[in-house]
C-alpha cells in the first residue's frame, strides 16, 4: 500500500510511477459497468470527438457514481498520492477518458498544470494525477506517452498549454519518450508538469482510464470570480479520508 523509498525516488526523477494491478478484476468490473451511467449523468460534463461525435471524456465521475467516489478513497490508491505530495490531499478533479476502440481521437502534447494554473488558479505545480486503467493499456490501443523528467523543467510557457512541434521536438530529443503500459487495475501516478499526450485508438480494444487529480490541501486555490464548474474544479478542499480497503466490493455484497 505504501510506496517504498525507491518508488518515491523514481517518481521524483522521472515524473511518473506505475503500480501494477492495484485494483482487482472484480473492482474494475464494477467501474466498467458504471461507465454508461457516467456518460448519461450530465451531458454538460462531457467532451466529444470532433470527428465521429462520440463522447471522449466525462468530468466528475465521483459526483455521479458512488463506485468512483469510493475508488479515490481506497488506501491503495489514496495513500501513495499522500506520500508523493507530502500530506493531506483533496480531489481537485476527476475524469474518465474513453479512448474506445476503432477511431477515437488522442490528446495533443501538453502539461496539465498549465490548465490548472491558468483556469483553476492552483498556485503551485506539486499536483498529480492517478490514472486507473479500466482496460489493459498496451502499445497499440492509444496509451499515454510521457516525457520522463520533463516535470523538472517546470511549466513550459505556451499560449494555451499545448506544446507546438518545435517545443515538443526539443523536449523529447533531450528526455526521450516513455510509454507506461499495464493490465487493467494498474495505477499510473504522474506529476502535473509532466509532458504527456496520447495517440488515437484504431485498435479493436478499448482503452478507458479514470484520472483522479490529487492536490495538496496546502496547495488549494482561493475562490475567485467566474470559477469553472464544480465538475471541472472542486471547491471543497477538505482532506480526503480513507475508506476500508474492501469498501468497493463490500458495497455490492
Amino acid at each position: 500500500m505504501r510506496l517504498s523509498d525507491q518508488e518515491i525516488t523514481s517518481y521524483q526523477e522521472r515524473g511518473y510511477l506505475l503500480r501494477s494491478e492495484v485494483l482487482s478484476v472484480e473492482e474494475i468490473g464494477l467501474m466498467r459497468a458504471a461507465v454508461p451511467d457516467l456518460i448519461a449523468h450530465n451531458p454538460e460534463a462531457t467532451l466529444a470527438n470532433k470527428g465521429n461525435g462520440n463522447v471522449r471524456l466525462v468530468f466528475g465521475p465521483h459526483q455521479a457514481s458512488e463506485t468512483y467516489a469510493t475508488v479515490m478513497r481506497l488506501p491503495r490508491v489514496l495513500e501513495p498520492a499522500r506520500q508523493l505530495l507530502g500530506g493531506d490531499v483533496y480531489a481537485h478533479q476527476t475524469k474518465v477518458t474513453l479512448n474506445t476502440r476503432q477511431g477515437n481521437e488522442g490528446w495533443v502534447w501538453h502539461q496539465d498544470y498549465a490548465f490548472w494554473r491558468s483556469r483553476d488558479r492552483v498556485p503551485g505545480p506539486d499536483i498529480l494525477s492517478a490514472a486507473v486503467f479500466l482496460d489493459d493499456v498496451t502499445h497499440v490501443n492509444g496509451p499515454l506517452f510521457i516525457v520522463p523528467g520533463s516535470h523538472r523543467g517546470g511549466l513550459l510557457e505556451t499560449e494555451d498549454g499545448v506544446l507546438d512541434r518545435e517545443r515538443i521536438t526539443e523536449v523529447c530529443t533531450v528526455n526521450g519518450i516513455d510509454v507506461p503500459t499495464g493490465p487493467a487495475g494498474s495505477v499510473l501516478y504522474f506529476h502535473g508538469s509532466a509532458v504527456h499526450g496520447s495517440s488515437g485508438n484504431i485498435s479493436p480494444f478499448d482503452r478507458r482510464i479514470l484520472y483522479i487529480t490529487y492536490n495538496a490541501v496546502s496547495n488549494a486555490p482561493e475562490s475567485f470570480a467566474d470559477m469553472p464548474p464544480e465538475y471541472v474544479a472542486a471547491t471543497d478542499h477538505s482532506a480526503l479520508s480513507a475508506v476500508d480497503d474492501s469498501a468497493l466490493l463490500a458495497a455490492t455484497a
